[in-house]
């Protein structure tokens, strides 16, 4: 199901419309644009076709473990901690952030559309929105699964977890909820889909059940000739950079851009 979305009214109505589907909650994320894949950031290394994932983020916790000592407060030896936090600064890990409030995502879908140098024009952009529950349903319907969204202590995520053996290697991604370890995760009220083996973006995912529908997994899209006024009218509400990013950079980021610089 997809959505065009003109004005910030258009999408607290198309919230609404969501909020009615008979779901027990609702996830967002939004891409600067359309054509952006539901991938992590470690699937889009150019050797991943050859390069095991599995592989690659071992050596990429075993690093950033080794190298980030200095700039920790305290010690950190479990391993989702450690992913959780890679993540959040950036490099590249099976996590895809997501977020319970439709607003922020709404927020990143615009500030991260940037014109086209060619053409001077903002690309269309995209919120997704998802039924964590009924997706974990249906990706671990081979073991019955009726619960709802995991936490990273749950023994049924061991086969996702980091350093877990390539031969129970869990293949579809999964919904769970990460350490709030930042004032940013708090503010920007962040969730994750952990990824597995299968390299295939969310949205394209084939299981053997029927319930991934439209419903669970569906998107709003904003044309690009709308995402000025979009975003205008999303900070008049007050979803404002250092709202969002509650330190010195989001406040550097809403000063820029209350001075008319783009970016």
């Amino acid at each position: 199901m997809s959505t065009v979305i003109n004005t910030l009214k258009e999408f607290g109505d198309a919230v609404e419309t969501l909020l009615a589907l008979p779901s027990d909650t609702r996830w967002y994320r939004g891409v600067g644009n359309a054509a952006y894949e539901l991938r992590p950031s470690l699937f889009r290394h150019p050797a991943i076709g050859t390069k095991k994932p599995l592989d690659l983020e071992q050596l990429l916790l075993i690093r950033f473990k080794q190298r980030s000592i200095p700039y920790l407060s305290q010690r950190i030896d479990d391993d989702w901690e450690l992913l959780f936090l890679m993540q959040h600064h950036g490099v590249p890990t099976r996590l895809l952030d997501w977020t319970e409030n439709p607003y922020i995502a709404l927020y990143f879908a615009l500030t991260s559309c940037t014109k086209d140098p060619k053409t001077d024009l903002f690309p269309d952009c995209r919120i997704w929105s998802l039924d964590p529950v009924a997706w974990n349903r249906s990706v671990l319907d081979h073991i019955s699964y009726t619960d709802g969204v995991l936490v990273a202590s749950d023994e049924r995520l061991n086969a996702h977890k980091p350093g877990v053996k390539e031969n129970v290697f869990s293949k579809k991604p999964v919904a769970m909820y990460g350490s709030y370890n930042s004032p940013r995760i708090v503010a920007q009220r962040g969730t994750f889909m952990v990824f597995g083996s299968d390299l295939h973006p969310m949205e394209t995912v084939k299981i053997n059940t029927p319930t991934i529908t439209d419903n669970v997994l569906s998107k709003l899209v904003i044309p690009g000739d709308k995402v000025t006024a979009v975003i205008k009218s999303l900070t008049s509400i007050g979803y404002t950079d250092s709202v969002i990013f509650p330190d010195l950079d989001g406040l550097a980021r809403e000063i820029k851009r209350g001075f008319g610089f783009e970016g």
